[in-house]
Order: structure tokens, then C-alpha cells, then sequence
């Protein structure tokens, strides 16, 4: 962050974790997102914001949109009707999902969440975001081949167990561009991303796990 700061982003079980929080969501209940801010020392505790539900939910990853800028956390949350204080939702509802959240640089403001959804279970585990346009891109795992993740999707790969994903919104989180899904037979695993800006755009880069290489994209 600006000055040098630092941003933590897990998972707590504790109502009285860090010696001062903001929390937005419902009460703390199981395990909830929280985000730390400490100074470029780590001598001082700055902020910390609390992003709850009624389930457990975790905190995977953090970007910062630019110097001073606002604060992306991305990770899994339990319930899809009571996390953070609104929501957005792209696709269809069902079991954990991957959200992205968007904080502004004191951690005092939610600014938006959004959810990216199918019937099953899906977690959001890296993010990146574009410094010319400001979109922000997501990578995870989605249980759901491929019928209601996200909006809509395009499939590499022959369909199978879990899939990796990588969605594209806006930076106000509130519209969805782009899914991709990354597929073989097997359980694929997205694990992070990152972006190289090139003249005209950018490129995309992501890393995970599959078992079957003979049938993945």
C-alpha cells in the first residue's frame, strides 16, 4: 500500500481478533475474511476489517488497486444470502462460494462483494488486478462442470471433476465480463494469477494442479 504498508488477509475464529476491528456482515459467527493493515515495521497495527457471514468463510488473497489505492481480498464464503454487508451475485446459488471483496485503503468502507457461483462448491484462491483498466481477475475452483457457474462460461478442455476458473469483472465488482473454465477429467485446482501488461492489453498467466494432463485444455 501507500508508504509502504502491509496487508494480511485469513481466516479468525476469535469476535475479539486484533486490537481493534471493523466488522461488515452479520455478527461474527464460525470463521470469518478478515483483512490486517500494519505499518512498512510492523510495529503498528493500523486497521483490521472483519468480512462475515452466517458460515465459515476464508480470506486467500489480496491485491491493492494502486498506491493509496482500494483493498481486493478473494476466498470462499459460506453463505451466498448474509455475507458482507451486500452482495452481488453471478451465477447460480448452491454451495460455498468464491467471492471477491473490495474494501477502500483504511479498511473503514465495504465498498462491494461479489459472489461467482454454481450449485456446488466453489472458491476463489488468487487474484490480480489490470492497472490501465482497473478489472479485476479471479482464479479458483468450481465443483459445478460447467453448467451454472458464473453468468455464463467458455470451456478448455474435456469436462470432468472440479475445474479450474478465471472470471473477469469490473472494478466496481459489479458487472461480470468474462468466465473461462480450465478443465480435464480429473480434479483440477486453480491456484494463482498474474497479469503482464503488453502494449494493446494484457496478458494472463495462471498456475494449479491437474491429474490428467492427457485431457486438461
Amino acid at each position: 500500500g501507500a508508504g509502504g504498508d502491509v496487508f494480511v488477509t485469513g481466516s479468525t475464529g476469535s469476535t475479539n481478533f486484533a486490537p481493534s476491528r471493523t466488522v461488515f456482515g452479520p455478527t461474527q459467527n464460525n470463521d470469518d475474511v478478515f483483512v490486517t493493515k500494519l505499518d512498512n515495521a510492523l510495529g503498528t497495527h493500523l486497521a483490521t476489517a472483519i468480512i462475515s457471514g452466517s458460515g465459515s468463510d476464508y480470506g486467500n488473497d489480496i491485491a491493492i488497486n494502486g498506491a493509496g489505492g482500494n483493498v481486493f481480498v478473494a476466498g470462499r464464503a459460506n453463505s451466498f444470502s448474509t455475507f458482507a454487508p451486500s452482495r452481488t451475485i453471478f451465477g447460480t446459488t448452491g454451495g460455498t462460494n468464491a467471492f471477491v471483496t473490495k474494501l477502500n485503503n483504511t479498511l473503514s468502507s465495504h465498498l462491494a462483494t461479489a459472489l461467482i457461483t454454481s450449485s456446488d462448491d466453489d472458491e476463489g484462491n488468487s487474484l490480480a488486478i489490470d492497472n490501465t483498466t482497473g478489472d479485476v481477475f479471479v482464479i479458483g475452483t468450481t465443483n459445478r462442470t460447467p453448467s451454472d457457474f458464473s453468468p455464463s462460461r467458455t470451456i478448455y478442455g474435456q469436462e470432468g471433476g472440479e475445474s479450474v476458473f478465471v472470471t473477469k469483472l469490473t472494478n466496481g465488482l459489479n458487472f461480470h465480463l468474462n468466465t473461462v473454465l480450465i478443465t480435464s477429467i480429473g480434479e483440477d485446482v486453480g491456484s494463482a494469477i498474474a497479469i503482464e501488461e503488453i502494449a494493446g492489453g494484457v496478458n494472463i498467466f495462471v498456475t494449479g494442479y491437474t491429474p490428467n494432463q492427457s485431457t486438461f485444455t
